[in-house]
């Protein structure tokens, strides 16, 4: 997920309100069923919500991150959802501002719906399907929250709120907001955009999955590890001492596990697990601190050798794909042991082709939505369910794990596992994670593996000041003593020197080199070093309402032109490597819309193109094998000639810093987008992630005068003066009907070159 950023227009923002009557009364009482309080939830929410006072938070109690049981937990997990959704419909509301835009030969229209008002009764609104205009002519708004609006010129008038209730041929209906007679008095003619702002469903599905809890904490209530996630603190009486006792006491092979293909830390990861017969197992990997070889070399094979079921999750599909190959690759007596759970159509090929995909009967009866029981590994398919109880480990995503299982409470079910392993902890929800323990009540370990220092989970500053929306990881290792979980320390990336870069800012000092990147970063024939700071006077940070996100287009052309430099000839052998590919070099940003910018100015391809491009292919940053899809294939099934193959790999390699966590390359370019403050780029988890991604070169691009509000910036650029190397570039503003920015390319140039030539005398400041 890229993380998105509340923009913050207009003074009620700064506010906060209680929480409306109306929907504490649905949070705090139960009342009907499971399946209707999702509903009851958004209706008490548009009884009271009107766009005049949208903007302002939700007043929440404070959370200690401590329950004490599962109707606490939930309890807060609700308000925390109403918040939630509120801040979401603000920022969404923000993004549709501008009139839609119509279809192009390379675009689709902006979605929305026209139509004329006439009348609408009190808090409703009833439009026949034919009095209507819809772009795409295939769109959908059921359980989707609306704007309706009236247009000014380029730019729209906000009328009202509505939710769809009902979007077919038989006709439209919506439930309206607080301020409904807004509508009510436009003189009738009027014509009306109503906007799509957020659907409702992944949200509706939330809020049923927390209140089953309720009816489940009896069935629950012996499960201690529950209670230690609940608690959000380790009780543990193994101590380090004890670790290095197993590691000494052990064979150096514990079954499939050789021990010295692990080093002293990885050891004491394996070791902790192994002497925790129930709880929680925390291992805290740093960036390129081998935490996958750690699982797929280490752990899984260890847990299945005590004839364990073992459950491995991931918060996105790509993440749980390259996990699985990796350990499939790594162990080829366990093959045909694992199991891959999920969506067909979001799982890589190679899994698929190996015959690792759970697929259940081809010929089975067809669901309500027209698809056979069996795929997509639905598990009321009975082939299904076998699979799954004959495998030793089940590889899925954390939303597959908290979805109900069909007869998974039955004896002898299929859903039964003993150990829980969630890579990447620190990116998921606790909500998350409660809901997969509930649903394999079975489970007596949960071991979680990831790193708090880098990307968290969204949500926003507000409520995480409030301590809600934190990740499991994040709670427990914060209540627990330091003891109780192992952290990494060797990396096998990043050179010396930004290792000592990023170890001095967020682990202490703690982290340390294995031989094989001692001689990472570029060569000792020129004066560059691994960490290169290039300093930009008078460049502009705008925001972009369209998008409601930032971008910074003399920022863009500034690394276009650094960009282009690494692959001309004045740049050819300065880094230990044969060749510099289009996939060797990764730029990253804050922001989508910043990111989108920096896509088309370096591929020098029109937006339009880029956008309708993008969206018809799935990419994965996440890994530094091939993505799911090649640009090839992609390219030659969407018909893009004018997106060739190397273009493709270009535009997979530039993007936002939260969806390239756990990848490498070896030149990475980080493109801040600021110009009078940090923003974004200030937060502690981007600059960590942001900085250690680079195997030879890491480049910054961003104004100091900005960055230097934030110390751990002000020690990067202190680190690039007295170890790197750093370049002050200024741009020149041209003011006109449109802003246009002279970049001074040939100056810029004349500096990079200078790096290239031998290496000079350094003086420390």
């Amino acid at each position: 997920m890229s993380m998105s950023v509340a923009i913050e227009h207009s003074d009620c923002s700064t506010e906060k309100q209680g929480f409306p009557s109306a929907i504490e009364d649905v949070v705090l009482h139960s009342g009907g069923s499971d399946n209707d309080k999702p509903d009851r939830l958004l209706h008490a929410m548009w009884s009271e919500l009107e766009v005049a006072t949208l903007c302002k938070p939700f007043r929440l109690p404070p959370s200690n991150g401590v329950h004490a049981d599962l109707g606490s937990f939930v309890l807060s997990e609700m308000y925390m959802q109403c918040e939630s959704m509120r801040s979401r419909i603000d920022d969404m509301l923000r993004r549709v501002s501008l009139l839609p835009r119509p279809a192009t030969a390379e675009r689709k229209a902006d979605r929305h719906v026209k139509f004329v008002y006439y009348s609408s009764s009190g808090g409703n609104l009833n439009l026949d399907m034919h009095s209507i205009t819809k772009e795409p002519s295939n769109m959908r708004l059921t359980n989707s929250i609306v704007a309706f609006q009236t247009s000014r010129g380029d730019f729209m008038d906000n009328i009202c709120l509505g939710y769809c209730t009902k979007f077919a041929k038989a006709g439209v209906q919506f439930l309206l907001g607080k301020d409904h007679e807004s509508l009510s008095d436009l003189t009738p003619g009027t014509t009306v955009f109503c906007r799509p702002l957020v659907s409702c469903t992944m949200w509706k599905t939330h809020i049923k999955a927390m209140e089953s809890l309720n009816d489940m904490e009896a069935e629950l209530s012996h499960s201690q590890l529950l209670k230690q996630v609940l608690a959000g603190k380790i009780e543990s009486t193994i101590l380090p001492a004890r670790l290095d006792q197993w590691i000494g006491s052990e064979p150096d092979s514990v079954g499939p596990v050789n021990l010295s293909d692990f080093n002293k830390q990885q050891q004491r990861a394996l070791a902790l697990e192994a002497l925790t017969d129930e709880g929680i197992v925390c291992l805290q990997g740093p960036p390129g601190t081998g935490k996958s070889h750690t699982i797929c070399e280490g752990l899984l094979p260890q847990c299945v050798h005590r004839n364990e079921r073992v459950l491995v999750l991931c918060n996105s599909n790509v993440a749980i794909d390259a996990l699985m190959l990796k350990a499939y690759n790594a162990n080829p007596t366990l093959r045909s042991k694992m199991k891959r759970c999920g969506f067909k159509d979001k799982v890589n090929d190679e899994i698929i082709a190996l015959g690792l995909y759970n697929e259940g009967d081809a010929m089975s009866a067809l669901d309500r939505y027209g698809r056979r029981a069996g795929e997509n590994s639905n598990t009321n398919d009975e082939a299904v369910q076998s699979q799954i109880r004959n495998s030793s480990m089940v590889f899925t995503t954390i939303h597959f794990a908290t979805k109900e299982k069909a007869a998974a409470g039955a004896e002898g079910s299929y859903w039964t596992f003993d150990t829980l392993i969630l890579d990447e902890a620190a990116q998921v929800e606790d909500s998350k994670v409660v809901a997969a323990l509930a649903r394999a009540p079975s489970l007596r370990k949960l071991v979680l593996v990831g790193d708090p220092k880098q990307i968290q989970p969204y949500t926003s500053d507000a409520l995480r000041e409030l301590n809600y929306g934190r990740s499991t990881m994040e709670r427990v290792m914060g209540n627990s003593l330091p003891y109780v979980f192992v952290m990494l320390q060797r990396q096998f990336r990043m050179p010396p020197m930004l290792r000592s870069v990023i170890s001095h800012l967020y682990y202490q000092n703690r982290l340390e080199d294995d031989d094989c990147v001692k001689s990472n970063g570029p060569t000792g024939d020129v004066d560059l070093l691994p960490l290169l700071f290039i300093d930009i006077k008078g460049s502009e940070m705008k925001y972009n309402s369209r998008y409601n996100s930032y971008e910074n287009v003399a920022e863009a052309s500034v690394v276009q032109i650094v960009y282009e430099f690494l692959y001309g000839s004045d740049f050819q052998q300065c880094l230990p490597l044969t060749n510099l590919g289009k996939e060797d070099v990764c730029i990253l940003t804050p922001y989508n819309r910043h990111k989108d910018v920096l896509q088309a100015r370096i591929c020098e391809i029109d937006e339009d193109v880029l956008e309708a491009y993008t969206a018809r292919t799935t990419y994965s940053s996440k890994t530094t094998q091939s993505p799911k899809m090649s640009p090839t294939k992609a390219q030659t099934l969407f018909a893009r000639e004018d997106v060739t193959p190397e273009m493709a790999k270009v535009i997979e390699n530039i993007d936002t810093v939260d969806k390239f966590q756990g990848s490498e390359r070896p030149v990475v370019i980080i493109s801040t987008c600021v110009d009078r403050r940090p923003q974004r780029a200030k937060d502690p988890h981007f600059i960590n992630v942001a900085c250690s991604r680079a195997k030879h070169l890491l480049i910054i691009v961003g104004t100091y005068d900005a960055l230097s509000s934030c110390p751990d910036w002000r020690y990067v650029k202190q680190q690039a003066e007295e170890h790197g190397s750093v370049i002050e570039h200024r741009v020149e503003v041209k003011e006109g009907f449109e802003t246009t920015y002279k970049i001074n390319e040939s100056d810029l140039l004349d500096k990079l070159k200078r790096l290239t030539l031998p290496p000079r005398k350094r003086v420390k400041s």
